[in-house]
C-alpha cells in the first residue's frame, strides 16, 4: 500500500473490513463497556438495559454523528451521560478508530485517533424520502463527492 506509516485508509481501500470489538464510555449512562462482536452479533436484553445504546455508539463509532440528532459535535453530545463521551471499534485487522466527545468551555470539542476513515455515503432514510426525485438525485451525488478525494 502506498503511502507513509501516517497515512489515514479507508474501509474499502484495501478490503471489507469486520468490526470486532466494541468500547464505550459515557454513551446514554455512566462508566464503560466492551463488547466483542462475532460475525453475526445478536443484542438482546430488557428495556432500557443499552440495545439502542450500543448501536447508536457503532452508527457515532462509524460516522462521527447521529443523522438524526445533526453533525455538530453538540448534536451529538446529546448522547453523553457525563461531560465527556467515547467510542473506540477495534477492526480485524488490528485497526481501532476511536472518537471522543468532551464539553471544554462552553463548546463540545471532538477528538478522533484518525488512522481508519469511513466514507460517509450513509445516507439517512428520513432524509431522502422526504426529498422530491430531483432533490434525491442531488442528495445522493451530494454524499458521494463528499467521498471522493
Amino acid at each position: 500500500m502506498a503511502g507513509g506509516p501516517h497515512r489515514t485508509k479507508t474501509i474499502n481501500e484495501t478490503r471489507t473490513m469486520r468490526i470486532t470489538k466494541l468500547q464505550t464510555a459515557g454513551v446514554k449512562s455512566p462508566g464503560e463497556s466492551t463488547h466483542n462482536l462475532a460475525p453475526v452479533t445478536i443484542i438482546t436484553g430488557d428495556n432500557f438495559a443499552g440495545k439502542t445504546a450500543r448501536l447508536d455508539a457503532l452508527r457515532v463509532g462509524l460516522i462521527g454523528y447521529l443523522p438524526e440528532l445533526g453533525k455538530r459535535p453538540g448534536d451529538t453530545f446529546a448522547l453523553a451521560a457525563d461531560g465527556a463521551m467515547r467510542v473506540a471499534l477495534t477492526f480485524d485487522n488490528g485497526d481501532v478508530l476511536e472518537r471522543c466527545w468532551r464539553r471544554e468551555r462552553g463548546s463540545v470539542k471532538v477528538t478522533s485517533n484518525g488512522k481508519v476513515s469511513v466514507p460517509t455515503v450513509l445516507l439517512d432514510p428520513s432524509e431522502y424520502f422526504a426529498l422530491g426525485d430531483k432533490d434525491r438525485v442531488r442528495y445522493v451525488f451530494k454524499l458521494a463527492a463528499a467521498h471522493v478525494e
